[in-house]
């Protein structure tokens, strides 16, 4: 008995009738297998490519928590040194503190202005 699973679908061979129960059983196994196979694959994708956003997501969340410790940590000792050394208040050292984050926010336009404006002259 010859049976041929094309990737297009299952192919059989013609036999007699005696023999087309069998026939048909393994043209169903030969379609299940490749059901089965096809569905695998599909599962693989679908777990790598759930695997990558989740490690993707995952490193962001890091590298922003990363970077609020940074901060804090960068707020309070710039708050203790003021405290401190200046005796200033909270509220004072707070303004000081948001007046520096502004000129820094600002600073950073600018530079994305002169860098847009510097590459159209230059190109």
């Amino acid at each position: 008995m010859d049976q041929i699973c094309n990737l297009k679908g299952v192919q059989i061979i013609q036999l007699p009738d005696a023999v087309g129960a069998i026939n048909v059983e393994m043209a169903d196994a030969c379609a299940l297998v490749e059901v089965k196979g096809s569905n695998v694959v599909v599962m693989v994708m679908v777990v790598v490519v759930v695997l990558v956003i989740l490690v993707v997501v995952l490193a962001i969340v890091v590298m922003v928590a990363a970077l609020v410790l940074i901060g804090v940590l960068v707020l309070i000792g710039i708050m203790v040194v003021l405290r401190e050394v200046v005796a200033m208040t909270v509220v004072e050292v707070l303004v000081v503190v948001v007046m520096v984050a502004v000129v820094l926010v600002m600073a950073e336009e600018v530079s994305n202005v002169l860098e847009v404006w510097w590459w159209r002259w230059e190109y």
